[in-house]
């Protein structure tokens, strides 16, 4: 009788309890907080439309190949004087770190606070930030600031909270006997000094409370202290949309995107891999192998290894080269069509140069001392005349000299390039600088961005803060170009005009070689990851002279048995169309 009385008033605690929290959250959220819309961006179709324009006429106004020219397009609707109203697409964004949008509040715009020019908005749903406006003028700034917004509690944090409760009362009323202790504890203290500090419940309930509570407080109030950079070069999930049709998936979804957010995420990973650094000397991670002397390496193929290409279990490998070599010589062939040189370069990976800073467990299981890389080259030797560049052996040779790729990364540096392209530049025939005349410091100690030490949320620690660079200079004093990560990048020399022009399929390691405008007249580097085939007439015109085609070797199979076929299919179509041409002419 005692118990039900006592669960009885529990209860009634719990419903005051979350009275009194429901009215503060709704009495804290009515006020109006001041913010801005920002993300501002023109929805083109929108416009048209709340202009009495068709659209489909117009895109076909500004469209060529089917492909519409959004830049045009926009830049049609910014200077037509018969355009007056404008739609944009725009969030709410906040000053407040605390009293926005989230799983508690929904957002709600004071439409009187807008500017004049503003006369409609919608948004996309009760609560949410995301919302379209209609203007009567073109908005150039980026965003619009000063405007006014509250906040309302969401109705399914009610749902929670009631079946918390409903849990809370089953859990009561079944494991009652379990729990009573720590209950009676809390209901026989009535003023401080009741208190028992020597009851170790007590201590077990705080201590549990604090440990539930706090961390989430102490992240609230001091969200900018902490470190929020996305390090795994990935995409963090986007929180799930809840849908009473896809419930199969939302707790996944949810759990996914949870765990890419939770508080101190960055801090654990890094106290995690610290310990596994410091005492275990080894990643407990698959993505990721410690080295000697600390050096880093990927475990994985997307970036830059595969380990049993690496041991020698190469099969896979093996019974793609004839497909491979016939992708080249496609691609050689359809040049030569051009009288345009072709040659292919491929960049070694780190982990076959410095092989001595690879773990003795891999090692030791290591069948050969040859790649992979070597089987292709010597089928290809055998079996074509497509030159080749692979600077692996020049490279060993002066990797004890210098250090020639960086610590906790997987690309080489200026010196490795240049290395690299005193190769290129010997197979293709033309005069190069010899690295032996070259001055070559080693510089103060740059601060490098280690993809891998970034990964692991190691990069602040002393150990791979920094890395090695070289300054390199000829006689005549020229420097190397950092070759930036752009879709298209052109550089033109004006020291030159009678040498060839360059058109480059890169990735990222021709970065670090940065000699071409000393040597080629024009250079054209496009970018395999960025680059949409069919934008090739963009870049392969009758100026150029020679094509190189690079990549890091450990992305052989993926550029030569996908990429290359994708662009061999372009250049088809652009000789046939020519040809075409040439006979409408002839007749």
């Amino acid at each position: 009788m005692k118990n039900i009385k006592l669960f009885n008033k529990i209860l009634l605690s719990i419903g005051i309890i979350f009275i009194i929290l429901t009215s503060i959250l709704f009495l804290l959220g009515r006020i109006n907080r001041e913010g801005y819309l920002s993300k501002l961006s023109i929805k083109v179709d929108a416009t048209l439309q709340l202009n009495n324009i068709d659209i489909e006429t117009t895109k076909e106004m500004f469209s060529s190949d089917d492909k519409l020219d959004y830049s045009l397009l926009t830049n049609y609707i910014f200077t037509n004087s018969n355009i007056s109203k404008y739609s944009y697409d725009f969030r709410i964004s906040y000053y407040s770190k605390v009293f926005k949008n989230s799983d508690i509040y929904g957002v709600y715009l004071n439409t009187n606070s807008l500017p004049d020019y503003v006369s409609d908005v919608q948004f996309k749903e009760k609560g949410s930030p995301f919302g379209i406006l209609v203007s009567s003028e073109i908005i150039k700034q980026e965003k619009i600031d000063s405007i006014q917004y509250f906040l309302q509690i969401k109705y399914h944090l009610f749902v929670i909270i009631i079946m918390s409760i409903y849990l809370s009362i089953i859990l009561l009323y079944k494991f009652g006997f379990i729990i009573i202790d720590f209950i009676k504890i809390i209901y026989n203290i009535k003023l401080l000094k009741n208190i028992n500090l020597k009851n170790k419940y007590l201590y077990i309930l705080v201590i549990f409370l604090c440990f539930l509570i706090m961390p989430n407080i102490i992240y609230k109030v001091f969200y900018d202290k902490f470190d929020h950079t996305n390090y795994e070069n990935r995409n963090f999930a986007k929180k799930p949309e809840f849908d009473l049709k896809k419930l199969d998936n939302y707790p996944k979804l949810y759990e996914t995107y949870f765990n890419d957010y939770i508080p101190f995420r960055n801090e654990l990973v890094m106290m995690k891999n610290l310990l596994d650094f410091y005492v275990f000397r080894n990643f407990i991670y698959n993505k990721g192998i410690l080295g000697k002397n600390n050096w880093l390496f990927f475990d994985d193929t997307e970036w830059d290894f595969n380990k049993n290409y690496y041991i020698g279990n190469d099969f896979e490998y093996t019974k793609n080269i004839i497909t491979m070599k016939e992708n080249l010589v496609s691609f050689r062939d359809e040049l030569k069509k051009r009288d345009i040189e072709f040659v292919f370069l491929i960049c070694p990976q780190k982990h076959y140069i410095y092989t001595n800073y690879m773990p003795d467990y891999l090692n030791s299981i290591r069948k050969t001392t040859n790649v992979v890389t070597d089987k292709l080259l010597n089928y290809l030797k055998e079996n074509t005349d497509i030159k080749v560049v692979y600077s692996r052996d020049e490279l060993i040779k002066y990797k004890d000299k210098y250090q020639l790729y960086y610590k906790a990364d997987p690309h080489w540096n200026n010196l490795a390039g240049y290395i690299a392209y005193q190769e290129l530049m010997k197979e293709i025939g033309m005069n190069y600088v010899d690295i032996s005349t070259l001055s070559i410091t080693k510089t103060n100690l740059s601060i490098i961005s280690g993809a891998f030490a970034n990964f692991v949320a190691l990069s602040k620690i002393n150990e791979y803060k920094y890395d090695i660079e070289y300054e390199l200079k000829t006689i005549d004093n020229k420097v190397d170009t950092v070759i930036p990560w752009t879709n298209i990048f052109i550089i033109e020399s004006e020291e030159k005009n009678d040498n060839p022009n360059l058109l480059c399929f890169r990735d990222s390691f021709i970065g670090r070689m940065g000699y071409f405008k000393y040597d080629f007249k024009h250079s054209t580097f496009v970018n395999l990851d960025l680059f949409n085939p069919k934008d090739m007439e963009k870049v392969l015109n009758d100026d150029v002279d020679i094509v190189i085609f690079e990549t890091v070797e450990n992305k052989l199979e993926r550029r030569l048995l996908r990429t290359m076929p994708e662009y061999t299919k372009e250049i088809k179509k652009i000789n046939n169309s020519i040809v075409k041409t040439n006979i409408t002419i002839a007749k």
